[in-house]
């Protein structure tokens, strides 16, 4: 008996995506400049999650190009790859898929992206052998006589869906932990920041604001690093997590009996 994963529509979870997309985006946003824009890129996310969420695969296609116009974050091309699933186009889905993983993420985003890929992959493998199938019988049905007919009949596959559990695993709790401590970290180096800036603005000898301002500037840099990349750690473990489809399709072997004479 074969077992293959289905193309199951995990709307739920599905934004944490723009979670971590949002997270990574801010990285790359200097401190003066594309506000306008950044708050632009973050409504186009946040209404293409609500577009997968009310089954509209198109409308969220449409608005992540236009936030991948604004910021071409490599996630992006993830969520549409899950929106062209959603809407069935399985071909365009996988293009993303690769497209996505041609981009070099870090290993817990790529090992999603592969992850995303092969599901796919195994769903177009599915249908092409099911194609095979029944133009194999339409060949063969051409005039059989009555025990071909009914060998036809026993042997096709029969499917039925079996539901499944997601699993939380240390890999993904590993994640999540790692991505909080990470966070957390960037906050207190945030709190550090704001406080050579107090330090700066309460002295007027310029050595002492320069240090105040050096020291202020590294902070807050390493501060934006930690926060960033620890929300897009534990965005990626509860993504992966969420991933897990909740239903497998499971193919049992054919009939081995014969049909009525």
């Amino acid at each position: 008996m074969s077992v293959r994963r289905s193309s199951s529509r995990r709307r739920a979870w599905w934004g944490g995506a723009f979670a971590c997309s949002l997270a990574l985006a801010a990285l790359g946003t200097d401190a003066h400049g594309q506000a306008r824009n950044r708050g632009r890129f973050q409504r186009l996310v946040q209404q293409a999650a609500e577009a997968y969420n009310r089954s509209e695969p198109d409308v969220a296609i449409n608005l992540l190009e236009q936030a991948y116009t604004l910021n071409p974050n490599p996630l992006l091309l993830y969520n549409i790859g899950r929106a062209h699933e959603l809407a069935g186009r399985l071909e365009r889905a996988l293009e993303y898929y690769s497209r996505f993983l041609a981009e070099h993420p870090d290993e817990a985003q790529a090992q999603l992206g592969r992850e995303a890929r092969a599901s796919v992959q195994a769903q177009l493998d599915a249908r092409t052998a099911a194609a095979n199938r029944t133009n194999a019988n339409n060949n063969t049905s051409q005039g059989p006589t009555r025990s071909n007919a009914n060998t036809n009949q026993n042997n096709g596959p029969r499917i039925r869906w079996v539901d499944q559990p997601r699993r939380f695993t240390g890999a993904h709790a590993t994640l999540v932990i790692s991505g909080a401590v990470l966070a957390v970290a960037g906050g207190v180096l945030g709190g550090l920041a704001l406080a050579q800036s107090g330090g700066f603005a309460g002295t007027a000898d310029p050595a002492q604001r320069a240090g105040f301002q050096d020291r202020g500037n590294a902070f807050a840099w390493s501060a934006n690093i930690g926060i960033g990349v620890g929300v897009a750690l534990a965005g990626t473990g509860l993504i992966w997590y969420a991933a897990q489809p909740t239903r497998i399709a499971v193919e049992e072997p054919p009939s081995s009996g014969g049909g009525a004479q």
